[in-house]
């Protein structure tokens, strides 16, 4: 049976595959010619894997580079689980990008040296599993408030979390909460969508189907109505591992009345809208 695995699809993977075999060729794993499986640095990984970027700018190319990312630690410690060394290493948090090559291996905002030489652990997003990411700890006070939000990138995967706003002004016709995060064309791109999701008590406002595109509006809003908003993302292009955005609520006329924070944690690029 051939299996195909991400970025290269013409990569057969063969069942006798074994690491490092003597006489290896390539041949086992289906690779068209002997220079894929060169392992320059010894680290395990072959060239087919790491090829000649330079990820940390350090002048070594990844494979000459046992460090490749310069997180601090070693490409043969970010290997991972895997069933041979024809298969490409780890990719722990599902970014597209190889826990060898990924400064930030779990996509919690944290770097994983900062991980390393602090309390938490580089390959658990959540170390103390309190719900609140590693990285937003700190940035949303220990994600004490509800209108508060931190979401992280992974690929092939919808990410979606809940914010509640409880509004004490007086009655309005209508709210609705808008995602505003800076765009900065290629360096940055978000496309993010709201959808009413609850309201407490049931009688305290009406919810209304959105439509792709709007933002998520509740009708006769009374007060002290809790509302409560899905906010999920679609295609995301980040150039930071902590990007800061808003969360808006706005009024009837489009006035700001309210607002949480959002927190988007992990880099590089990756497209998740659903058919």
């Amino acid at each position: 049976m051939v299996m195909r695995l991400g970025w290269l699809p013409w990569i057969a993977l063969a069942a006798s595959c074994s690491d490092l075999p003597t006489g290896f060729d390539g041949s086992e794993c289906g690779f068209p010619n002997a220079d894929l499986v060169a392992d320059e640095d010894g680290d395990g990984i072959l060239f087919a894997h790491e090829r000649d970027f330079d990820d940390d700018g350090d002048g070594l190319v990844n494979d000459r580079d046992r460090d490749a990312d310069g997180d601090g630690l070693s490409d043969a410690e970010e290997i991972g689980t895997r069933l041979s060394i024809c298969y490409p290493p780890q990719d722990s948090d599902g970014d597209g990008l190889a826990d060898f090559r990924d400064v930030d291996s779990d996509n919690d905002g944290l770097r994983d040296d900062e991980e390393l030489a602090g309390e938490t652990y580089y390959l658990d997003p959540d170390t103390d599993r309190d719900g609140c990411l590693d990285g937003a700890e700190e940035a949303l006070d220990g994600c004490s408030d509800p209108r508060d939000l931190a979401i992280s990138v992974e690929c092939g995967a919808e990410r979606r979390g809940l914010v509640t706003f409880r509004w004490t002004g007086p009655p309005l016709p209508s709210v609705s909460l808008e995602v505003r995060v800076p765009d900065e064309g290629d360096r940055t791109h978000y496309a993010f969508g709201t959808i009413p999701h609850a309201v407490l008590p049931a009688t305290g406002a009406e919810l209304v189907p959105v439509d792709p595109g709007e933002p998520a509006s509740f009708l006769m809003v009374e007060t002290g109505a809790t509302l409560i908003f899905g906010v999920e993302y679609f295609d995301v292009r980040a150039a930071a591992l902590r990007t800061e955005g808003q969360l808006a609520l706005l009024g009837p006329a489009g006035e700001l009345i309210d607002q949480g924070r959002l927190l988007i944690l992990g880099e590089r690029s990756c497209s998740v809208r659903r058919p």
